[in-house]
């Protein structure tokens, strides 16, 4: 193994994320030479600057990446690593398709649309509400009328609510 590596491959030679090693060049826990990574340099600084009082973290994070990825010692191993990692992904976004196709999932912007929507109807609702029950309550003197009242109206603006949600969710099946 060189001495010297990127900054991508000495996070894969660790076993950690490229944004950890961005941190770690950040904090100036890395030796850099070139704009490259001096690997068993940036090791021993590492693990010179490394707070005491994290060091169970540390094993079990090791213990959970070891468990995640193979051996990264020889090329075939690295290879392997990441075509089984590019072939999860391929698999997981064809899901995501079949998940939205099938009305499982929806795109963000058509709820945002249904959300901001569902946002006016209710705000408008419940701004003319006083108008319209203001009469009504003047004149009562019943409380539990008065509330009956209130509670006719609010769901009147819920089930209005859910009405809309529900043609979102029929549209997207």
């Amino acid at each position: 193994m060189t001495n010297l590596v990127t900054q991508t491959e000495f996070a894969a030679i660790i076993g950690n994320e490229k944004s950890y090693i961005s941190q770690l060049k950040k904090e100036g826990r890395l030796v850099m030479k070139n704009g490259r990574v001096m690997v068993e340099e940036s090791r021993a600084l590492i693990e010179k600057t490394a707070d005491p009082s994290k060091q169970g973290v540390v094993e079990r994070h090791s213990k959970e990446r070891q468990q995640e990825q193979p051996e990264q010692n020889q090329g075939d191993e690295s290879y392997n690593y990441w075509k089984t990692k590019n072939e999860k992904q391929k698999y997981l976004d064809t899901l995501r398709e079949a998940q939205v196709r099938e009305g499982e999932l929806l795109e963000i912007i058509d709820v945002r649309e249904t959300v901001s929507d569902a946002n006016t109807i209710v705000r408008n609702r419940l701004e003319s509400m006083s108008s319209m029950l203001a009469p009504q309550l003047a004149i009562e003197q019943d409380e539990n009328k008065i509330r009956a009242m209130l509670i006719d109206q609010i769901e009147f603006v819920l089930s209005e609510l859910q009405q809309r949600f529900l043609m979102q969710a029929g549209t997207n099946a």
